[in-house]
């Protein structure tokens, strides 16, 4: 399948979905700790809400109540929430991630 579909063509995908999310991203006003130069990028994408992992970790568990599989990472007290877009993901899974995020966030905030 890999193949068929060819090593260019997937990367292209990948990078693409991954631009896509940030940007929105961006818009939700979150902190990217995923470095923004294209030589850097890959298909993970970290962010944070909080500079306190126990709140970024609440919003994770809202995301999951609605199936939506992140995960938290940190190393000395850098990192966040991690999202890894895929070839077969579709760019309304990223507008549902970041739609639930944001109600989350919001109810996490007391708004």
């Amino acid at each position: 399948m890999v193949n068929g579909l060819g090593i260019n063509n997937i990367e292209q995908r990948i990078f693409g979905l991954t631009d896509f999310l940030q940007g929105q991203l961006r818009e939700l006003g979150v902190t990217l700790v995923t470095h923004p130069e294209k030589e850097a990028r890959s298909g993970i994408t970290v962010f944070r809400c909080y500079d306190d992992p126990e709140r970024d970790m609440a919003i994770v568990q809202g995301l999951l109540k609605e199936r939506i599989y992140v995960a938290v990472r940190y190393t000395s007290h850098v990192g966040g929430i991690m999202v890894s877009t895929n070839f077969f993901n579709k760019e309304d899974d990223i507008s549902y991630l970041c739609s639930v995020f944001e109600e989350t966030h919001l109810i996490w905030n007391g708004r």
